[in-house]
């Protein structure tokens, strides 16, 4: 009698190891340029003398337009005035886009809803703080390229004549955002500041339309009628009175007799 143990068990099988996907590499964004073209941002606007009273420098802003289709970063550009200069803090301006450069987060004082792209100056002032009567601005990139510069009020060492100063509370802006022909026509006083948007062009204002006067219809000619021919009364033949007949006849009656006479006359003398 033979004794038959169990089976030997059924090997498990050994899992097949699912491989491990390779990660995606993000690549790396490319960096927007630090440099730019002369005029490829403009200082499209300046607030140099805000509404508060006494020293106002905290309160002063300037905008900047990106008139290129590219984003162009603003890491190592400088923003100068007359007298100082400063650094603008690491910023990215998109395509056609703008941001303003703030001395102060005072700016929020005067507008209080802005929503847009803002950066503040490390030592609270542009420059040694704008003057109201005339100064100038000058923005250069990492490279210490100008690629924009203005001057306004007294001061003509960027454009003669400069731009015009402003009155307290306005903004000296490019009318439309962009314009750019180095000249002080390029800006218009705004007595309504838009930092963070432009300004349209102005809506030319329609020449109107003369009303023509009217014209008077002529009054018809009257068509002459036919003319009416004068009938000539005929003349009446004088009658002659019977004197007059008669002398008539005895004159010549008288005329023939001596006619006569004179004749026979004559020819007696003949013979």
């Amino acid at each position: 009698m033979s004794f038959e143990g169990p089976p030997p068990p059924t090997p498990t099988p050994t899992p097949t190891p699912t491989p491990t996907p390779s990660p995606t590499l993000t690549p790396n964004p490319i960096p927007a340029d630090t440099t730019a073209n002369r005029g490829d941002i403009l200082i499209n606007e300046i607030q140099c003398n805000p509404p508060q009273t006494g020293t106002d420098a905290s309160f002063e802003w300037v905008e900047l337009f990106n008139c290129t289709n590219e984003p162009v970063e603003l890491e190592g550009w400088i923003i100068s005035d007359n007298r100082d200069s400063d650094p603008i803090p690491s910023l990215t301006l998109p395509p056609h886009g703008f941001a303003v450069i703030a001395a102060t987060q005072d700016f929020y004082t005067n507008f209080p809803d802005f929503t847009g792209t803002i950066v503040f100056i490390e030592d609270g002032q542009i420059g040694r703080g704008l003057s109201n009567d005339g100064d100038r601005l000058i923005l250069e990139d990492s490279a210490a390229t100008v690629i924009d510069a203005l001057s306004y009020g007294d001061n003509n060492t960027i454009m003669l004549p400069p731009c015009q100063d402003v009155a307290e509370g306005h903004s000296l802006e490019r009318q439309p955002a962009g314009l750019d022909t180095d000249q002080a026509s390029d800006f218009v006083d705004n007595p309504t500041p838009t930092p963070g948007s432009g300004l349209a062009m102005p809506t030319p204002t329609p020449t109107p339309t003369p009303t023509p006067a009217p014209t008077s219809t002529p009054a018809p000619t009257p068509t002459a009628g036919p003319t009416a021919t004068p009938t000539i009364a005929p003349t009446a033949t004088p009658t002659a009175s019977p004197g007059v007949a008669l002398r008539a006849i005895i004159i010549t009656a008288a005329l023939a007799f001596f006619a006569i006479v004179f004749r026979f006359g004559i020819r007696r003398k003949r013979k």
